[in-house]
């Protein structure tokens, strides 16, 4: 059916809910005259692209599943109010490349790696401490000397077994040499069942002894 001639004003309002896009509108150009469909018009208007589209070129809508290549975000927020701070580079995004799991999580597990290793030198210290040691002393003995005191603390930082002592003492006959000696009198203090301290009596006054203690100390 042929369009009628009619004013503007007594034409109806097409509102853009109803246009087809099969509708036509002439246009002059050049001394002729043209029909152009409503749908040539859109692409013409939107430089041949489709709005939410799946082309490099379409447009970019809120609701649309689309990949975006080659473009430069400013400040973008996921799924948040919080923004991503400007000056974070595409490299150090790709340091996430390949994470399976919550960073968070891995911090905290690897956090617990870390004190049970912890934990683990404790005791392997401990186990060490535990094997046999030996402490050695030089020392001088005044001319009114009569014995040698030797406090646990002065042998080990740890705990020591009083049964598991052994001791030597040895008089400096010179710089180069030595002498065992056999010293019947020798004193081991014990409380709590903890060495206290040793005592070394019968020593000559104005001697150098040297004094070589072996022990273990008690495992807790």
């Amino acid at each position: 059916m042929a369009a009628q001639d009619k004013k503007i004003s007594a034409l109806t309002e097409w509102i853009y809910g109803s246009i087809a896009d099969t509708a036509n509108i002439v246009v002059a150009h050049a001394g002729e005259n043209y029909k152009i469909a409503m749908s040539t018009i859109r692409q013409y208007v939107l430089g041949d692209r489709v709005i939410g589209g799946a082309g490099s070129r379409d447009i970019v809508t809120n609701g649309d599943e689309q990949i975006l290549a080659y473009k430069m975000l400013y400040e973008p927020s996921f799924n948040d109010e919080v923004t991503l701070s400007w000056d974070v580079t595409a490299t150090q995004m790709n340091f996430l490349s390949g994470l399976g799991q919550n960073v968070q999580n891995a911090l905290n597990s690897l956090g617990g790696d870390i004190l049970t290793i912890e934990n683990r030198i404790d005791d392997l210290e401990l186990a060490v401490n535990a094997l046999q040691a030996d402490k050695i002393y030089s020392v001088g003995i005044g001319a009114a000397a009569t014995s040698i005191t030797i406090h646990a603390s002065s042998i080990s930082e740890y705990k020591i077994n009083p049964d598991s002592l052994s001791i030597s003492v040895y008089e400096q006959t010179g710089s180069l040499s030595r002498k065992l000696i056999n010293l019947s009198s020798i004193n081991i203090s014990i409380s709590d069942n903890l060495l206290s301290s040793i005592t070394i009596g019968d020593v000559e006054p104005g001697t150098a002894y040297q004094i070589v203690i072996r022990y273990r100390l008690v495992e807790e």
